[in-house]
This record gives structure tokens, sequence and C-alpha cells, in this order.
């Protein structure tokens, strides 16, 4: 248990591709108002704007941080494994040639 005068923050940050900013996977999910935008301003800059907000959480979207991380960073890996084999078929023509008899 917290003691009253005990502050708890944000302990995460998720930027989405659109450069929106937000304390953690599950709202990242479910996009509320982001914090701000890493397009704009940097992420401590922003974190640092946005410690007043920090009595809003934990909240109910906090109790699926962990899935809703777990769900991005797997998304994430797979395109990154996609992009990566992607990269490595253009570097051998003979192993795209075969790759596009397999499709």
């Amino acid at each position: 248990m917290s003691a009253p005068h005990e502050q708890r923050s944000s302990t995460q940050a998720f930027v989405l591709p659109d450069g929106s900013q937000h304390w953690c996977g599950a709202h990242a999910i479910r996009r509320p108002t982001p914090l701000g935008s890493v397009r704009e301003h940097t992420l401590r800059d922003t974190i640092r704007s946005n410690v007043g907000r920090l009595t809003e959480y934990p909240n109910a979207a906090c109790t699926s941080c962990a899935g809703a991380t777990c769900v991005i960073n797997q998304g994430a890996q797979r395109t990154l494994q996609k992009q990566v084999a992607d990269w490595l078929l253009e570097c051998r023509p003979a192993a795209q040639a075969e790759a596009q008899r397999r499709r």
C-alpha cells in the first residue's frame, strides 16, 4: 500500500507510428488523447509536461497494460522479421527466385 505522500510515476512510454505518445501499451491501444507527439517535442519533454496528469493513473485501462504491451511487441516483432527476410531476399537473387516459385 502506498503512503499518501508517495508519488507514482509512469515507467513506460509508447510511441505510435503517427508520433503520438502514451504512458503505456494499454493506453496506446485504447488511444485516449495522447500526451503529445514525438514529432513535435522530445519524449522527455512530453513526459515532463504531463507530470501533472499522473494523478489520472493507474486507472481501469492500466489493468490490461501487460497484455497490450505483449500484443504490441509481438506485432512489431513480426513486422520486423518480415522486413529483414525481405531485405535478405533482395540480397540473394537465387533465393528470391526460389521464394517466388513457392508462392
